[in-house]
């Protein structure tokens, strides 16, 4: 099964507005509907450091807040023990977190349900910005590569046919469902948290201000 395939069984059962082209298979997009706005599902090319392009597949909402906020956390350097406590700093040591607010990133990321959700999806990772400079409408992607996302379901489609019962089973089995659910409750957990931030408390440096680590 192919990235449309799939994406195509889990709207059949989350529901929302879907699209997709035969021509290519990456091209399934998906809008789940969702409180406060819906998700945008997509797989996209994008550049990596070598300057070679691989598939990622984000997970994206807007959000709207007081002042213009960037924050990345990359995926994890290494994995922690099972019995490692969960914080913000044991977040920090794993992954690298930089943001244009030192105060509002350690309020967001203590968010237990989110730091068990990062601790789940070591590939994955998040970014939130404004949808342009200066702008209080933000932009919340969840990412990952899409290789590892669909390597079960690649290697079972391969072998089992491309007839409709067998997509269904293969989807089914594959972890496909568990998975994408797990990256858009990562998307909605940290776009809801952000916008909780208290009103009236400081926005950082601001439009441009330059990111730095927690």
């Amino acid at each position: 099964m192919n990235w449309n395939d799939s994406l195509y069984w889990y709207w059949r059962e989350r529901g929302g507005e879907f699209f997709s082209s035969m021509v290519w298979r990456d091209s399934g997009i998906l809008f789940l509907d969702m409180p406060m706005g819906p998700a945008l599902i997509q797989c996209e090319l994008v550049p990596g450091r070598s300057g070679m392009l691989h598939r990622e597949i984000a997970i994206t909402l807007r959000a709207s807040m007081e002042h213009p906020y960037y924050l990345t956390v990359r995926r994890e350097r290494f994995s922690g023990r099972e019995d490692e406590e969960s914080g913000v700093f044991e977040l920090s040591v794993r992954r690298n977190i930089r943001s244009s607010d030192p105060a509002r990133t350690p309020y967001l990321l203590q968010n237990r349900r989110l730091q068990e959700l990062l601790r789940a999806e070591p590939g994955a990772w998040i970014q939130i910005n404004p949808i342009q400079e200066g702008a209080l409408a933000h932009l919340v992607s969840v990412r990952k590569d899409a290789e590892h996302l669909e390597e079960s379901v690649d290697s079972k489609g391969r072998a089992a046919g491309r007839d409709v019962p067998n997509q269904r089973k293969l989807y089914a089995e594959s972890g496909f469902r568990e998975q994408m659910d797990g990256l858009v409750e990562m998307a909605q957990t940290a776009r809801d948290w952000a916008s909780l931030w208290p009103k009236g408390r400081s926005g950082g440096d601001g439009p441009g201000g330059p990111a730095k680590g927690i």
